[in-house]
């Protein structure tokens, strides 16, 4: 059956011209109980035929495998067409569902791990089955996997994409654009709604009212936009986030949307570099632009963050009690001073240097607010020394 007794699958052979030489000697046990055929294994002769792990095997192995399902009376059986119909389709649909999940759960590159297991899994009960004398189409199979893993790809581009775009709409104009990049990485988590301490600030152009009832409108919008547009770049150096303009008045945080530990001296260092920005600002101002102060409370605790609004338009801000006291602490503050609140006090530590006010109520307390008016970076000592004066 072979020209050099190589075997092929269950079937041995022998090199005939050897079994027919006068000096071949087996032994009487050689062939007992075999069926023997005779063909030719050299593929120059042309008759082969192609079998999994060799496309140019003998053609008389067809015959041995014939010969073997008589003899033994195993015959393959294919399997029913809508048995196998159904077969497909519900690995087609395991496989989408399986791909989904994942999208939504887990990270692209586990999903079509997971796609991978569950075609290796069929693809071993395929193997059994043929063991077991069952015949398979391996079509939908095949056809199945590169659909389920192209499926992955599309819907994490238009799911994941969906998110990133909304990342941009929301932060692009409020954040960095490198705070923007850091979002995309993980825009899901970006988007989450969450409670977290962070510090707020409210800044407000003092004395705006009255300018911008002297004023025409053109001349009003032209001087705020000035205002806004050298004070802005100040806030996302810095770690900074815009929440909102409200009027006259910038409502920024600094923690949102990526959480930071120092939050409260961001917000600080924030404030007193604006305050420095607004002196040079006002030494060398460009023609028709007036000088302007403004007032600035600081406040520091927990709130509560995510999208705020309906299905037309949707807004990323922060709310809570903390917001609340920031409000009040601007409305407290005079012109080019900053007003911070006890848990911002406590915060900043050592670093910056403040001078004490008298406790106040504020609308909602019931019990007076302790604040503290920033003199500006601490030099030397403490700044819970100078209080106490020690």
């Amino acid at each position: 059956m072979a020209e050099s007794g190589y075997g092929f699958g269950p079937y041995t052979g022998d090199d005939f011209g050897k079994l027919v030489s006068n000096d071949y000697r087996p032994s009487p046990d050689r062939f007992k109980g075999d069926i023997a055929l005779i063909g030719v294994g050299s593929d120059l002769l042309g008759d082969t035929i192609s079998i999994p792990g060799n496309p140019v095997a003998p053609g008389v192995l067809l015959h041995a495998s014939l010969l073997n399902s008589l003899v033994r009376k195993r015959f393959m059986t294919r399997l029913d067409q809508g048995w196998l119909l159904s077969l497909s389709e519900a690995l087609l649909l395991g496989m989408c569902i399986l791909g989904l999940l994942a999208e939504l759960w887990l990270p692209t590159l586990a999903g079509i791990l997971a796609n991978l297991g569950l075609f290796l899994a069929v693809e071993g009960t395929v193997f059994l089955l043929f063991i077991a004398g069952f015949l398979i189409h391996l079509g939908p199979v095949l056809v199945g996997f590169p659909l389920a893993v192209l499926g992955i790809y599309v819907t994490g581009y238009f799911f994941e994409g969906r998110e990133k775009k909304l990342v941009r709409e929301l932060f692009g104009k409020q954040v960095s654009p490198e705070v923007v990049r850091t979002l995309l990485e993980n825009p899901q988590e970006s988007l989450a709604p969450r409670r977290q301490e962070i510090s707020i600030c409210f800044i407000d152009v003092c004395s705006f009212t009255s300018f911008s009832e002297k004023h025409t409108p053109e001349r009003v919008l032209v001087q705020l936009n000035y205002y806004f547009s050298q004070l802005l770049p100040i806030v996302h150096k810095n770690g900074g986030s815009l929440d909102k303009f409200i009027g006259d008045a910038m409502m920024i945080t600094t923690g949102v949307p990526i959480p930071s530990p120092d939050h409260a001296f961001m917000m600080v260092k924030i404030a007193l570099e604006i305050l420095e920005k607004i002196e040079k600002i006002n030494k060398n101002l460009p023609m028709g632009i007036q000088p302007f102060q403004v007032s600035i409370g600081i406040n520091s605790g927990e709130s509560i963050m995510g999208n705020i609004g309906s299905a037309e338009r949707m807004e990323y801000t922060v709310i809570g009690d903390t917001v609340n006291l920031a409000s009040r602490l601007q409305g407290k503050a005079g012109h080019q001073e900053i007003i911070i609140g006890p848990r911002t006090f406590f915060l900043i530590g050592d670093r910056i240097a403040v001078e004490s006010l008298e406790p106040f109520l504020v609308k909602g307390k019931d019990t007076p607010v302790q604040a503290y008016r920033v003199v500006g970076f601490q030099a030397q000592g403490s700044a819970k020394e100078k209080l106490s004066g020690g």
